[in-house]
């Protein structure tokens, strides 16, 4: 390990638990994290003590403090995660869900962001999909990174997109990094926009809450390992396609309601870069990509569900002319310099912004 100066600041882990089978791995991965110093805080919302007799061997080993507490009820994730953050002591919170597992350099990575960027909300990576085995998954369309370096975005540009499309390209909580002070604010209503706790956005409205005072930096390179399972709670929405679509209604009409979307105007876009690889090899708008592949919610659509069903794509790439919304080219050549005005959609046709985002230096360079 390459542990920082002593002046480094605390970070604080917080873990809500309730499945112990990966738990170990979880906690592994935060001991051998480069940065120090560091403190572990487990909130137990199991009805076993396994979860509990794996964080006491962890904490044997561990060369730094780790704190565990048995949730008095059932809290599930976002509350037990609240009240893990208020018996963290660390200067930034980072999340980390009992079945996921951190690169060694995560935390390192993502605490460099805030010292670039003044002001910085709120820091995430991409993450690898990951199976049940630990062997990496293909990644999910909907959700994947939507650039191919890393960024950083404004968060009230980003509230817009959100409150227009639903789709969390930031990554699940293991992937976040962000000060404490926020969080501790907040209290138990992480997930709670305009009185309505989200159920089934619950990360979302964590997100869009800090957005509200800063920008988001994206890390390109892989951090996190997130790991689907059928022990998760998100399993029901793979199970059943179109459950939560109520839920993603409520969270753009209480976006709304509070104020906190600004409407579509020109000029105004989340990233400076509109392309992105696909895994057929074509770089394309990421906003209008027609699923090459039967989708069980959008076969045949625009990728962002706004246009409507349209015709079968032809060639599986743009939405052109699937995407009846879409007249125009939604395509680039990746031969295309940087710095090109991003194709324009007929629904919504931005404007391209004379000052794009700022780009975040890798951290690996």
């Amino acid at each position: 390990m390459n542990p920082l100066p002593s002046t480094a600041p605390l970070v604080s882990v917080v873990i809500p638990a309730y499945k112990a089978r990966w738990l170990p791995q979880a906690l592994e991965s935060v001991r051998r994290q480069t940065h120090r110093p560091l403190e572990v805080v487990v909130c137990d919302d199991s009805a076993t003590g396994h979860v509990q007799a794996a964080v006491e061997a962890f904490a044997a080993r561990a060369d730094f403090p780790v704190r565990y507490a048995r949730n008095p009820e059932r809290l599930w994730e976002m509350r037990s995660t609240a009240r893990a953050i208020g018996l963290a002591e660390g200067e930034y919170i980072k999340f980390l869900h009992d079945d996921d597992v951190l690169h060694e350099d995560c935390i390192a990575t993502l605490l460099e962001s805030f010292a670039q960027v003044p002001g910085l909300a709120l820091a995430t990576a991409r993450r690898r999909l990951v199976d049940e085995a630990g062997m990496p998954l293909p990644d999910e369309l909907p959700t994947a990174f939507p650039a191919d370096h890393d960024v950083c975005i404004d968060g009230r540009d980003l509230i817009d997109f959100f409150a227009d499309h639903t789709l969390n390209f930031l990554g699940e909580p293991s992937v976040a990094l962000c000060r404490h002070a926020p969080l501790l604010a907040m209290g138990d209503q992480l997930a709670v926009l305009d009185g309505v706790r989200i159920a089934w956005l619950a990360d979302l409205s964590l997100y869009v809450k800090l957005l509200r005072h800063g920008a988001v930096a994206i890390s390109a390179r892989p951090l996190v390992d997130f790991r689907i399972s059928r022990q998760q709670f998100s399993q029901r929405g793979r199970d059943q396609p179109g459950i939560a679509d109520d839920w993603h209604e409520t969270f753009r009409q209480a976006l709304r309601r509070l104020g906190w979307y600004r409407g579509a105007t020109p000029g105004r876009w989340p990233w400076h870069r509109w392309t992105a690889a696909s895994p057929r090899g074509r770089s394309i708008c990421r906003r209008h990509w027609n699923r090459p592949w039967p989708s069980p919610r959008r076969a045949g659509r625009c990728w962002t569900g706004r246009h409507g069903a349209g015709s079968p794509p032809r060639s599986g790439g743009p939405c052109r002319p699937a995407c009846a919304a879409c007249p125009g080219p939604a395509w680039r050549s990746p031969s295309a310099p940087a710095a090109s005005p991003p194709p324009t959609c007929g629904a919504r046709r931005p404007a391209w912004p004379d000052t794009p985002p700022p780009t975040m230096r890798s951290a690996a360079a």
